[in-house]
């Protein structure tokens, strides 16, 4: 839908989100539930962060890890503000995201597919097998006694070549969701949008009126 005057819609008018609910609550629902996920993940990576394998896998990855933080945040700061603006219709904050989003989307594939890639090197391999190493040589004199069943190189990239297939799948409907999300999204900033371009056409309408109605009564 779109007006002779102006308004064009570049976004398809979508009335459900995810078929079922409004489009507002729909919005605000998920993007509520993104931002406590966001809030979640810190929290664990925060308790997980003294351990020895999550230190050297932080290692291995510190230059992802410290774009991954950068790209999160500008995110989390990109969905608080689509909140507030859908909650407070406010067009400057809802324009934004038009924009932001699809910069997270792209980066975040970037970056996730560099991490799957590196998941499958030979530095990760070994940081897998150093806790059973560890563990193994803990026994001492005893490790005989004990079953040391320590995973080979093999069969940890075995393990690795699964995770990745299932990690490309999730990645795949994790991106058509985004698309989703953001095609909804936009539908909705456009019917903001179109609100408040009908409403600026009226105004000027009812203007033109009053100032023809004046030029008349000053033609008597």
């Amino acid at each position: 839908m779109s007006n002779e005057e102006g308004f064009r819609r570049r976004f398809p008018e979508m009335e459900k989100f995810c078929c079922y609910f409004n489009l507002r609550t729909g919005l605000i629902g998920f993007t509520i539930l993104y931002i406590i996920s966001f809030l979640v993940s810190i929290f664990r990576a925060y308790i997980s962060f003294d351990e020895d394998s999550v230190k050297d896998l932080l290692s291995t990855f510190k230059t992802i890890f410290c774009i991954d933080c950068v790209i999160s945040i500008f995110t989390f700061i990109t969905m608080i503000s689509l909140l507030i603006g859908i909650l407070k219709d406010n067009l400057i904050l809802l324009k934004q995201f038009k924009y932001a989003y699809p910069i997270t989307i792209f980066s975040s594939l970037v970056m996730v597919i560099i991490t799957l890639i590196k998941l499958y090197s030979d530095e990760v391999v070994q940081i897998i097998r150093k806790p059973y190493e560890e563990e193994c040589k803990g026994y001492g004199y005893y490790e005989h006694l004990y079953s040391c069943d320590i995973p080979s190189e093999e069969d940890i990239k075995k393990a690795m070549k699964i995770f990745i297939y299932f990690g490309i799948v999730l990645i795949v409907f994790c991106i058509l969701y985004n698309i989703y999300y953001y095609i909804c999204a936009c539908s909705y900033i456009e019917n903001i949008e179109e609100s408040h371009f009908e409403v600026v056409k009226v105004e000027a309408s009812e203007s033109n009126v009053i100032e023809i109605e004046k030029n008349n009564i000053g033609l008597y």
